[in-house]
Parts: structure tokens; sequence; C-alpha cells
């Protein structure tokens, strides 16, 4: 044993260590950075990458609510999972920040349901609402409550004169946009479209920039393998971009190499994700779109399934094998239940497939 920790002190010496954290600082790059709730502050100080003509859109509605600010309205942005929503809520906030005529706020839905102390949090937001004008409300992850119907009828009754802006998943825009409108009606739908390759290359150049304070380069090459696979979903070109940092230093390789998103792109499930898509059938697409339009992040039981679909337990159960074994579903399991989900990084391909912008983004 002593012979085996010599040697590894010897390659201690020569400054071969088996440590992410220090291969990444030999590269340029901060490990401390390597964080997502960093790399969104840092991205909301930059220009924006890609989101202009959603800026530009709502900018004008705020622009014309701050002049007249006569009458509701509420603006609706949509965007699968990893398009930039609360990046784009975030750049929002900055600036409303800067604006003293238009006193802004700026709420989740996912926390609606949350208990502080011996109180709901949406009855705090309800009293806070009656008690203080808010000009601008933005409310981000609206397809996370539960009861958002409820919700934003309650909001709504304690508003006057105010702009909101709402963001949703479009899938369950799509599933609840007629109660929607019959409470809050919306004044303009601004939908998040996809990166191109040069808005990719431009993000993960920002990325790349920030983690190393510009020390470390990454090819071209690597970036457009990146866009190739991501289907312009920036969150999904990011997280391609930190497993191929894993990736090379996992596999001992020499430099960062396109070769090496080919390697995470398999393991993340995403080869030929698009035509896999296409070559579901509507029973399989039913359990997915299930599975979106359901809040808990736990995923959901079997039985559940039973009732919504009105299939008996065994058919569920062979539509559910299948899509394990195809990579579309994972399972976990609470005690003596079974929970299934989407992996995360297939969640923006389920919803393209489900949305009515299927033919923009899977053509």
């Amino acid at each position: 044993m002593s012979k085996e920790l010599e040697q590894a002190y010897e390659r201690g010496l020569k400054g071969q260590v088996s440590s992410f954290d220090l291969w990444l600082r030999e590269r340029g790059f901060d490990p401390a950075k390597m964080r997502l709730d960093s790399l969104f502050t840092f991205l909301v100080g930059q220009a924006p990458v890609n989101q202009r003509k959603a800026i530009d859109e709502i900018g004008e509605f705020l622009g014309y609510f701050s002049k007249t600010k006569s009458g509701n309205f509420h603006i609706v942005v949509t965007g699968v999972h990893g398009s930039g929503k609360t990046y784009l809520t975030s750049i929002l906030k900055t600036f409303l920040g800067q604006k003293k005529q238009l006193n802004s706020k700026v709420l989740n839905a996912r926390s609606f349901g949350e208990v502080e102390g011996d109180e709901q949090i949406f009855h705090q937001i309800i009293d806070e609402l009656e008690e203080k004008k808010y000009d601008v409300l933005l409310i981000d992850d609206c397809h996370m409550d539960k009861n958002i119907k409820y919700s934003l009828q309650q909001i709504t009754t304690k508003l006057k004169n105010t702009l909101i802006l709402t963001t949703w998943e479009p899938v369950f825009w799509d599933y609840i946009d007629d109660e929607i409108e019959s409470t809050a009606p919306s004044n303009k739908i601004v939908p998040l479209k996809p990166f191109s390759l040069a808005d990719t290359q431009k993000l993960l150049r920002y990325v790349v920039g920030f983690l190393s304070q510009g020390k470390a380069e990454i090819s071209n090459d690597v970036f457009n393998e990146i866009h190739a696979h991501s289907a312009g979903v920036p969150g999904i070109s990011i997280m391609l971009l930190f497993d191929v940092l894993r990736k090379v230093f996992d596999e001992g390789l020499e430099n960062i190499e396109a070769k090496a998103v080919t390697s995470v792109v398999k393991s993340r499930g995403i080869v030929g994700i698009a035509e896999r898509m296409k070559a579901l059938n509507d029973v399989q697409l039913a359990v997915l779109r299930q599975i979106i339009l359901n809040q808990d992040e736990r995923g959901v039981r079997p039985t559940q399934f039973a009732q919504i679909l009105n299939r008996d337990k065994a058919t569920v159960s062979y539509y559910l094998g299948q899509l394990c074994e195809q990579g579309f579903l994972d399972y976990t399991k609470f005690g003596k239940f079974v929970y299934y989900q989407i992996p995360e990084s297939l969640v923006p391909f389920v919803e393209f497939r489900l949305s009515i912008m299927e033919s923009d983004f899977l053509a």
C-alpha cells in the first residue's frame, strides 16, 4: 500500500491530480462560476441574446402603458423549458427598477401554494396587493401553479390600471388559454423563438468568457455541434457545454473538441430526438402530454394515467414500459409509489412536439 501511495504522491508533485476543479483552473476556468445561478446573474447584465424581438414588443407596451396608465393590460410570454422565460423576466425587472414612474413587482407562481409560517404565501401576496399599488406585475412560471386560474382571478380583482406579464410553457398555455382569457384577457402573446446558430455561438462565447474571465477559448466547431443538437434552446446549449467540459476531463482528452459533444448528446438521450419524437403514436404522446401538464415535480403515478387516458392498468403499463425503453421516461420510487418523469434534457423537445409550434421547430 505504501508503494501505491508513494506513486500517487509523485503524480501529485507532477500536477497529475484527478480533480475536475483543478483541471478547470489549469485551462483558465473558474470552478466557482460553474453554477447556473452565478451564470444567470451574469447573463442578465449582458446584451440580450436572441430576445430582441420579444423585448421590443414588450418594451412598446411598457412605454404605451407608462404614458396612459389606463386600464389593465396582459402580456403572455410562452416558451419551452430552458428557452429563457425567467431570463427575460429578470431583464424586465432590472429595466423597470430604473423607471421611477413604474412601480413593479416580480412573483413566481410556483411559490403560490407554499406555506410560510402559518399562512399560505399566496394569501400574503393578495394582502400586499390590497395595500400597495403596483403598475407592473411580472408573474413567472404560471404553469407551475395547480390553481393558476383561481390565482389570476384573485390577483386581477385587486388590480386597477396595471400591466401584467405572465410566462408559460406552451403546452400548458394551449391547454388552459381559453380559461385564462376569460379571467385575464391577453393583449399580446409573445412566443420565445429558438436561437439561430449565430445566437447560440454568441451565447456560448458569453458563457465561456464568464467562466474563464476571457482566458479560455473553445472553437466554433464545438459550438456548432452543440447547436445542432440543442434545437436552439439556450438552456440545452448551456447544459451540453457543461457536460462537454466534464466529459473531456473524465476521459482524459487533450483538447475540448466537437467529438465530445457527440458523446454527451448520446448520454443525454438526445441523439435523433426529432425523428424519434415523430415516430411516437397518439397514446405515447398523450402520456407525455399528461406529464407535461402535471405540476407535481415528482412526476405522475400509473394510476393517474389510467384515469385520465381511460385505459386499463395493463395497457398503461405497456406504454410506460415502451417510453422508458425508448429513453423518453424515467421513474422514481417514493415508498411503495412509482412516479414517472420526462428527463429534463428531453422536456423542450417533447414540448416542441406537442405544442402548436411543432412545425417551426421539428419540421
